[in-house]
């Protein structure tokens, strides 16, 4: 049987694959013939009472946000009509929030950081009157590059379209892209209350709880049961789920989360300010934890091979002594302990030795030791539901699984051992120098390494 040519919509678009189905709109990926873009088209086959006179002055209000552009908001390219069907054709780039909290941790930071970007979004469609967004994980896309995030909110509105062609909440439950999860729903939507900013901020408190704890903060056995968590049950405490979470950022939460509008944050504006007043109050960034050694400055982390060696920076400079805290704790495995001290008595080399390379673990002058048999090695989680194994497996030692499955390599090349961050998620620090993703740097004996939230000695 022949296959069927792809549709064309608006003669424009080529659909592709069904991204979500349901009985009123159909969300599919699509190209875009004149670049080859990828877009995503949201097809909606209006009540048979509308005809197509009514459908273009209903489309109006809709169309008036093709103009509406923002750096985390999804764009609405095009509105309009297209074989009897109302079209959508808006942005479809990133990955979702939900696969990032499925893989990582978020350090507290980048989940702030996140949380900020999207009440700025938010608040540029409240201007435009719309409110009552779906603020689910799915619907919410990232896109990393190098260091930095944009977070993106992908729903520009749907639900107030649907209702803007006739269609009631009760006919558009049966649509996954569109139905109210009471996972992510404030309690006056799940009591068909009035909405408003107050709505979508109690909703991004929800997300940002999520992403800190890694469970959203009210979750029953049953959709009923969760309805009447957040109906009635007061926000869980950060702390037994996330212990470094600061009471400032309980406080927060607290806020976004209060059931009655009016005692919240009244609107986005007001939710970022307090978030960048968490942000001023977090400790600076990946400081070493008692017992960690500092690097020495990164004066030569990015000079020119050829100057390390030929001795204009030193590419080995003295390491630092070593904390006279913590002086008596070991981690109970004699057979892969290691002290400070025995290290620092190992002979001077002027070429670094591969076989004898190794990470130390721990807060003490005794460390777990990781030696390292093979070079480059990559350093990770594994992941056997992926088939993906790195060289060093260090899924046991992360407990918040805040490293990636393949986070860093490390390389040996001419007697100097260099590290780099391969596009992890919660990034890869050497000392104080966050890793510029797949650039090189100089590795040297005694270097403290952070992937994630695990921190670490380089040893040789």
């Amino acid at each position: 049987m022949a296959q069927q040519p792809p549709r064309i919509v608006n003669r424009l678009y080529s659909l592709g694959p069904v991204l979500i189905s349901g009985t009123v709109a159909t969300l599919f990926s699509a190209t875009y013939l004149a670049t080859g873009d990828t877009v995503a088209i949201l097809l909606v086959r209006p009540p048979s009472s509308r005809d197509t006179a009514q459908l273009q002055r209903l489309l109006q209000s809709a169309r008036a946000l093709t103009t509406l552009l923002h750096p985390h908001l999804y764009h609405l390219h095009d509105v309009g009509i297209d074989q009897r069907d109302c079209f959508l054709i808006t942005d479809l780039r990133g990955q979702t929030l939900r696969d990032l909290l499925n893989s990582e941790a978020l350090l507290l930071e980048r989940a702030l950081e996140i949380t900020r970007q999207l009440a700025q979004g938010i608040s540029a469609l409240h201007a435009s009157r719309i409110v009552g967004l779906d603020l689910r994980p799915e619907r919410i896309y990232l896109e990393t590059a190098g260091r930095y995030d944009t977070a993106l909110v992908a729903d520009i509105g749907l639900r107030r379209f649907l209702q803007t062609l006739g269609y009631t909440e009760q006919e558009t439950a049966a649509t996954p892209l569109l139905h109210i999860d009471p996972r992510y729903a404030a309690p006056e939507q799940l009591q068909n209350g009035s909405i408003g900013p107050a709505t979508d901020v109690y909703t991004l408190g929800l997300i940002l709880f999520e992403m800190i704890a890694g469970r959203a903060p009210f979750v029953g056995k049953s959709a009923t049961e969760t309805r009447t968590l957040q109906l009635s049950q007061p926000v869980p405490s950060l702390r037994p789920l996330r212990g470094e979470a600061l009471p400032e950022l309980q406080t927060l939460i607290g806020q976004a989360l209060t059931k009655h509008p009016s005692l919240r944050f009244p609107h986005m504006e007001a939710f970022s300010a307090a978030i960048e007043a968490v942000q001023a109050h977090l400790p600076p960034k990946h400081a070493p934890a008692a017992g960690m050694l500092m690097t020495q400055p990164r004066s030569a982390r990015t000079a020119p091979l050829e100057a390390i060696k030929s001795g204009a920076l030193s590419a080995r400079p003295a390491a630092a002594p070593p904390p006279a805290a913590a002086l008596n704790q070991s981690t109970g495995d004699p057979d892969n302990d290691i002290t400070l001290a025995q290290a620092d008595e190992e002979e001077e080399e002027t070429l670094r030795i591969p076989g004898r390379a190794r990470l130390l673990l721990g807060q003490s002058e005794r460390k777990k030791v990781i030696p390292m048999k093979q070079f480059p090695a990559i350093l990770g989680r594994a992941d056997p539901r992926r088939k993906q194994k790195p060289d060093i497996d260090l899924a046991p030692y992360d407990s918040k699984r805040s490293i990636s499955r393949l986070h860093a390599r490390i390389w040996y090349e001419d007697g100097l051992f260099y590290i780099e961050d391969l596009g992890s998620v919660n990034k890869t620090w050497l000392g104080e120098l966050e890793l510029t993703p797949y650039e090189r740097q100089l590795l040297r004996r005694h270097d403290s390494i952070q992937l994630g939230l695990l921190q670490m000695i380089f040893e040789y």
